[in-house]
């Protein structure tokens, strides 16, 4: 299910600050709930009842992240860490300052270590600047920005870079600096990178990377250039071509070769996909999310993308003098009947000695491919299962045996899930050859509110396989409010509603503001566009290419700007 909880602000109302309430630090243990605890407000009192004779949920269900506090583990205790309590926030309940710090179990005592300080741009989604700031214990006082983040005012990014505190040295160590320029498509056309030099304790020059799309928008080519200290200019380094045939890419790396003053090939990639429809999009995103393998594509106009079928791999140095690109390793992809991916294979290309270093690709992907020159040996598979919600249950990896030709287990990860679709259980283990079992790897937990759809804590343990046993590795805590923008008559705001609430992938959208025309957008939590359409007329969007996850809905019509 999709949880969307909207705020129905009109945007002129002037901004205002709601600071949090303090919460003391209460230590947690496994299994213990977080309404046995005493807290100087209550983050878990909201209000659950709707509008009367609305199908909308009101803005009294809205729940915002007031703190998260993070354990290690020592046997069968948690050891407080640190904390990041955001302090306050604007009429839409984006943070605008928070602080984080660290725990002194010497003295008892919180010690500063971070502060951030965020505006947003004016529809008060998108952020405009965020600046962060490290503490100086030496000096009793915050230092210089050690984080940097600015976007122009239709959200595209200007400027970002980060430094490394040092507690011991009370100084900057290393960090980075972007500087970005756009095209009037809001295209990245150039980045030029810089290093933090921890001697001058100033930036310096280090990277350049040139951009250039069609007329189309499509990248075509990505150019690095490096700073060279002794001639005080930009050198040319590597050059990144791209190039597109129906839905295959073609990505070509060269090196730039100083003596000759010439680019030279040195690795190929080819991309193979197939178009798919919004039921992969989500379970893409949703392998994104968990960090998995599956590489995605452009996005087309109706919302959908392009699953990956074949990586493959070719270097032109393996053969100089045949003047041809030599196969070296390929991954294949394949789907079930929905499109989810249940299978990833890769090989490795195994040359003849006599002959060209070039040859035809011949797919094989059967258990029994064994190792001939001029083909292509298997050498790992991961496999993925799921439930009837699409949600990802197992995934196992598999290496390819020679001797025996056939698949041998290496590792296995299962997972569970809530009603809501949320990961709440995740176990992994790794299969021992040499004793011919199953042994523990690692094994996390994650708890939500299941009527509000958010996360309440989370923690993660190891097998110790000395004593047998499971061993708490890291925890933490989140603790959520309700929270009504100030200033709000909710019986003056207009009748929009937006239902159903959660939904499993098409949203309505009615209301007053419809007798014009409306444009509606929607943003994820962290403020990312994912979609735009313009009605005038009762609406039912389609949301399937959308992950499972925490949505804001802005409507932008003549009555107003309301999220």
């Amino acid at each position: 299910m999709k949880h969307l909880y909207f705020f129905l602000v009109a945007s002129c109302l002037a901004t205002a600050v709601m600071a949090q309430a303090g919460i003391p630090v209460n230590l947690l243990t496994p299994g213990q709930q977080l309404e046995n605890i005493s807290f100087e407000i209550d983050p878990l009192a909201i209000n659950n009842q709707p509008l009367e004779g609305s199908t909308m949920f009101s803005i009294n269900d809205i729940s915002i992240q007031d703190s998260v506090y993070y354990y290690n583990g020592n046997g069968d205790e948690w050891n407080i860490f640190f904390r990041l309590q955001n302090l306050e926030r604007n009429t839409f309940g984006n943070t605008t300052n928070y602080i984080q710090h660290y725990f002194d179990e010497d003295n008892s005592i919180w010690i500063n270590k971070e502060k951030g300080v965020i505006s947003y741009i004016n529809d008060e989604v998108l952020r405009e600047k965020f600046v962060k700031y490290a503490w100086n214990r030496k000096t009793g006082e915050w230092a210089d920005t050690s984080y940097f983040e600015k976007r122009n005012e239709t959200g595209n990014l200007l400027q970002l870079f980060s430094k490394n505190w040092d507690d011991f040295s009370d100084s900057f160590s290393f960090g980075f600096k972007n500087l970005y320029t756009q095209n009037e498509n809001g295209q990245v056309t150039e980045r030029i990178d810089l290093d933090w030099d921890s001697e001058t304790q100033k930036w310096v020059n280090e990277m350049k990377v040139i951009q250039s799309y069609d007329n189309e928008g499509t990248l075509m080519q990505v150019s690095y250039k490096d700073w060279d200290e002794a001639s005080f200019a930009w050198v040319n380094s590597s050059n990144h071509l791209y190039s597109w045939e129906g839905n295959d890419q073609t990505i070509i790396i060269q090196n730039w070769n100083s003596e000759t003053n010439n680019w030279e090939d040195d690795v190929k990639y080819l991309f193979q996909y197939q178009p798919i429809e919004g039921s992969t999009a989500i379970a893409a995103n949703r392998f994104n999310l968990l960090n998995k393998s599956l590489v995605m594509g452009p996005t087309d106009a109706k919302g959908g993308g392009y699953g990956l079928l074949l990586l493959l791999f070719k270097m032109f140095s393996m053969a100089p003098l045949t003047g041809q690109w030599a196969n070296l390793y390929q991954v294949l992809y394949s789907y079930n009947t929905i499109n989810l991916l249940i299978l990833m294979i890769s090989q490795n290309f195994v040359n003849p000695e006599s002959s060209s270093s070039s040859h035809n690709i011949t797919v094989n992907t059967k258990s029994g491919n064994s190792s001939v020159e001029g083909e292509w040996q298997n050498t790992g598979q991961t496999f993925f299962v799921y439930d009837n919600n699409e949600n990802l249950t197992q995934e196992k990896n598999q290496n390819w045996d020679k001797d025996a030709e056939d698949w041998v287990d290496i590792s296995q990860c299962d997972y569970v899930y809530n009603t809501n679709n949320d990961n709440t259980e995740s176990y992994c283990k790794n299969w021992i050859s040499s004793t011919n079992e199953w042994i523990n790897n690692s094994r996390s937990y994650d708890f939500f509110d299941e009527e509000k759809g958010f996360r309440t804590w989370e923690y993660n343990q190891w097998w110790n396989t000395v004593e047998n046993v499971w061993v708490n590795s890291y925890r933490t805590d989140y603790f959520w409010s309700s929270f009504v923008p100030v200033g709000v008559n909710i019986n003056e705001l207009p009748g929009i509603s937006v239902y159903p609430n959660p939904t499993n992938g098409k949203i309505m959208i009615n209301g007053d503001f419809l007798e014009k025309e409306a444009t509606v957008k929607i943003y994820s939590i962290t403020g990312k566009l994912m979609k735009l359409e313009v009605i005038n007329s009762p609406k039912e969007m389609d949301i399937n290419n959308l992950a499972n996850g925490v949505y804001f809905v802005t409507v932008f019509s003549e009555m107003g700007t309301f999220r």
